[in-house]
């Protein structure tokens, strides 16, 4: 019987000619009657977004997607599947505040796979949180705009920055000046932009004064420097770091130091306003070297000239425990006077060994942050664009306690939502967060302040 050509092939020529003959099989409707599978995975093209509502409400999460072939849905509960969720749209009545800080993902399967979608948080609001929010009485509510509160000490002092007089000064609730540490009575300042003090469990206070840039701008890349200084027990007071930086000199190796936490080993920490980076200064030696503690930009700038960088926010805090929270938004632009045109926004808790932990506070980046023990306060925006008061717990979940709804403009917090241009002034020592009203004029002084009462934890 005559050998079959295919077989007198070498091996590799065999496996060539057999898979001709499949594929013209296949040509000619031969082979398999099985239809062909989808080839494409779904593509999600619209992700499921926060939501915030108010305790007994209802809310909805919804995801859109693009699919060559039928697709099946599977909603997940911080991970976990939900019975009966396999709709584009997932429904949860009567929500409460338990809920809140539940994260909702889903997942999109066709005949090619599986997707799952980006996780959205839901944020409760407390059944009449508003109410847990008065407009400031007594000492506080008498301060004058130039008199602004930066903080309150563990017996519930205001740190009050007299910026007329340019001096830190302490006032009891009942309004009277006492002696600020010891024996100094008032902490003599430069001309400054922003004032930070923290209570350390050492018992000296950190006071950070931030310049501005002597152009007239804080938010370019020569930042105007600053001061970082001690006050200890008895009112004796060190420079522990200065820096002041000249329009047309290189910023290199100097700070423009902004905030001031409790960091790891006894150090203070810092962040650069120009970079944003973290830096930790010991507290123990004066005019000391900062070292560079996080570096919080993902993708650094591009050295670009002096005028195009901007920072919009920049705030920092820290824990009883002394976890590191910072959060930013920065930009830059094509020319100097050109609008923004990139953004790196950051929210991070920071570890005692400086890796970075990127959080969630809310739709936005945080436009200020406070602790309370070891909870932490946020001011965000939601996804409707208004500003909201957030609490984070030690375990990372997330609670609305304020906001989130009214107004988005002046004037401030009541009645309804908070408005754009509240700022954290402080914290007493029972827990109640003040938020200053900003006056529009870039001053940073607060026409007012607002006293909000969080639910009880």
């Amino acid at each position: 019987m005559p050998i079959d050509p295919i077989l007198k092939a070498p091996l590799s020529r065999r496996t060539l000619s057999l898979v001709t003959v499949a594929m013209g099989l296949s040509a000619c409707g031969g082979g398999s009657d099985e239809p062909t599978p989808t080839s494409e995975l779904p593509q999600i093209t619209e992700h499921p977004a926060d939501v915030t509502a108010s305790a007994g409400e209802s809310a909805t999460f919804r995801v859109k997607v693009n699919s060559s072939g039928p697709v099946s849905y599977q909603w997940l509960r911080n991970g976990a599947s939900l019975d009966g969720a396999t709709t584009s749209e997932l429904s949860l009545a009567s929500i409460e505040t338990t809920d809140s800080g539940s994260s909702f993902s889903v997942r999109v399967t066709n005949a090619a796979g599986s997707v799952q979608s980006n996780a959205a948080t839901l944020l409760v609001h407390p059944r009449g949180g508003e109410e847990g929010i008065a407009l400031a009485s007594g000492t506080l509510g008498a301060l004058g705009r130039s008199r602004t509160v930066i903080g309150f000490s563990k017996s519930g002092d205001l740190f009050v920055w007299e910026r007329a007089a340019r001096q830190l000064t302490r006032v009891t609730t009942e309004g009277q000046i006492i002696p600020l540490q010891g024996a100094l009575q008032a902490l003599k300042l430069d001309v400054s932009w922003k004032v930070a003090v923290l209570e350390h469990p050492d018992g000296n206070l950190y006071v950070t004064e931030t310049y501005l840039a002597p152009s007239g701008q804080i938010n370019t890349e020569h930042g105007g420097g600053g001061k970082l200084h001690r006050i200890s027990a008895d009112g004796s007071h060190a420079v522990l770091y200065q820096a002041v930086i000249s329009f047309g000199e290189s910023p290199a190796g100097k700070l423009t130091p902004i905030g001031v936490a409790q960091g790891p080993s006894g150090n203070i920490c810092t962040l650069h306003f120009n970079s944003p980076t973290l830096y930790k200064i010991p507290t123990t030696v004066t005019q000391t070297t900062p070292t560079k503690f996080a570096d919080l930009l993902v993708e650094p700038f591009e050295q670009l000239a002096i005028v195009l960088r901007y920072t919009v926010s920049l705030s920092l805090t820290s824990t009883s425990s002394g976890k590191i929270f910072a959060s930013s938004t920065a930009g830059q632009s094509a020319s100097g006077i050109a609008p923004v045109k990139r953004y790196d926004a950051f929210d991070y808790e920071i570890s005692s060994d400086g890796t970075r932990t990127p959080i969630k506070f809310g739709a936005t980046s945080a436009y200020d942050l406070i602790a309370h023990g070891e909870y932490v306060y946020a001011l965000v925006k939601n996804e409707q664009g208004y500003m909201c008061l957030v609490r984070r717990s030690p375990e990372g979940s997330m609670q609305l306690i304020a906001g989130g709804s009214g107004s988005a403009t002046k004037p401030g917090p009541l009645p309804g939502g908070l408005g754009n241009w509240v700022r954290l002034a402080g914290v007493t020592p029972e827990g109640r967060i003040i938020l200053g009203d900003l006056a529009l004029d870039e001053t940073g002084e607060y026409l007012q302040y607002f006293v909000v009462t969080p639910p009880a934890i």
